[in-house]
C-alpha cells in the first residue's frame, strides 16, 4: 500500500500535464481548416 500512496499522486500529476481530449479536437480542427485554406490558395496560384 505505501508504494501505491507514492506511485498515484506522481501518475494524477502527470496526466494533469497531457493536454485535454477537447484542446487536442479543436487544435486538430483548426489545423485542417488552415491546410484547406492553404490548398485553395495553391490552386488559384497554380490556374492561372
Amino acid at each position: 500500500m505505501a508504494t501505491y500512496g507514492i506511485l498515484l499522486p506522481k501518475v494524477f500529476n502527470f496526466y494533469s500535464y497531457l493536454p485535454s481530449f477537447y484542446k487536442v479536437m479543436i487544435n486538430r480542427d483548426k489545423r485542417d481548416s488552415i491546410r484547406e485554406e492553404l490548398d485553395s490558395f495553391k490552386k488559384q496560384i497554380y490556374n492561372r
